[in-house]
């Protein structure tokens, strides 16, 4: 009687230290940290693993044990020698815990996916914003269902993209932006949430958004490939509709410039961030001679970037002009294509610039003019590199 009376005892020691031990296991938001009278907020995902491994940001940190009097927490860290030690636990509950790891306080909250996930669909934050903003720069926030977000700045030349986690809040109107983005981080306020405008306060800072349109940038994707293409293309250059060089500076001689908006792919939030290309057209009617410079004009900048010339021998058998001929290419078809300038009947091509594969509009009573055009690959590091440029003006 005695022997099962004491295993009995143990058996209910052993559950309640797993009882409490389940309590510290799982994902927790550490949301303050209190040391001497200084305060952080760090906002980071730290998780207890039942095997003993403890991760923050999804990273392996370190290692925890649980004392079985549930008052402290060992813990041990290579990354951070600030959580090495035994930790005292000053409150434990289902949602709150506080530990005390060398003089420094820890505050954290259990984060409940459940209930994350339902109170994100509720929030109408789902979707892709542009901030606004005067420093020339391109600034994008995309919140994904359920909980991961997106954050770009795109200048020229450079991207710098961030991702994590956010936690909408509807009783509080916050949104907790948890990642390494000191922009767009830790728990905002929402001072305005409309279908099509959004205004978050950052530490006094307001951040005013509008919401893109998913349906406003159509991303058409070029699926063709090399084995597309016929080993034979003896007569295609017949169907091409601007091979009279006369034609050409004759319509030419009366176009000043020719303005094109070019969309580049950001690829993070599958968004196009728009610049501006002006083709100046200059045509000497006598030698003849057609010139295109190509001008790149961006918020802060103008500069150009090349300069094409047929005429004299020169480009005699392009008739591409003044792009270069693919290789290879096939005629794809004559289509109607509608484009910020109007609407043009254009001969369709799609080819191959290198590895790039390209998709040509050219109109067919415009020649030297082409109404849009796809540039699309694969870098080596197997990101998307994708454009596309459609005619504005003819000037």
């Amino acid at each position: 009687m005695k022997k099962i009376t004491m295993a009995a005892l143990f058996l209910a020691f052993a559950v309640g230290v797993h009882a409490q031990t389940t309590q510290l296991v799982g994902e927790w938001l550490m949301t303050r940290a209190e040391s001497k009278g200084r305060v952080q907020e760090p906002y980071f995902i730290t998780e207890f693993k039942d095997n003993g491994k403890l991760l923050v940001m999804g990273i392996d940190f370190g290692t925890w044990t649980y004392d079985p009097s549930g008052k402290t927490v060992r813990m041990s860290s290579k990354m951070d020698k600030d959580f090495n030690g035994r930790g005292k636990i000053l409150k434990r509950t289902n949602k709150e815990l506080v530990i005390n790891l060398n003089e420094v306080t820890y505050f954290y909250t259990r984060i409940k996916n459940d209930e994350i996930k339902k109170a994100n669909e509720k929030s109408k934050l789902q979707g892709l914003w542009k901030i606004q903003n005067n420093e020339g720069v391109t600034k994008l926030l995309r919140f994904n269902s359920p909980d991961d977000f997106v954050f770009l700045t795109a200048s020229e030349g450079m991207t710098d993209t961030y991702r994590g986690t956010w936690i909408f809040d509807p009783s509080e109107k916050t949104v907790i932006m948890v990642g390494l983005s000191k922009e767009i981080k830790g728990k905002i306020e929402i001072k305005e949430l409309t279908d099509t405008s959004l205004v978050l306060e950052n530490h006094g800072k307001l951040i005013q958004a509008t919401k893109e349109n998913p349906n406003a940038q159509k991303i058409e994707h070029l699926t063709f490939v090399y084995e597309d293409f016929p080993e034979e293309t003896d007569g295609i250059e017949s169907a091409l509709p601007w091979r009279d060089f006369d034609a050409m500076v004759s319509y030419l001689e009366n176009v000043h410039s020719l303005k094109y908006r070019r969309g580049v792919l950001l690829e993070a939030v599958n968004s196009l961030r728009y610049d501006t290309i002006l083709s100046k057209v200059a045509v000497n009617p006598e030698k003849p001679r057609v010139r295109f410079t190509n001008l790149r004009i961006t918020q802060s900048d103008t500069m150009q970037y090349s300069e094409k010339v047929k005429g004299n021998l020169m480009e005699s058998f392009n008739d591409f002009f003044p792009r270069e001929e693919p290789s290879p290419y096939r005629i794809a078809g004559v289509e109607s294509v509608t484009v910020p300038a109007g609407t043009f009947m254009c001969t369709v091509v799609e080819g191959f610039d290198g590895e790039k594969k390209v998709k040509l509009w050219m109109i067919n009573d415009k020649p030297g003019v082409y109404a849009k055009i796809i540039r699309e690959e694969k870098d080596v590091f197997d990101h998307l590199d994708y454009s596309v440029q459609e005619l504005v003006a003819i000037q």
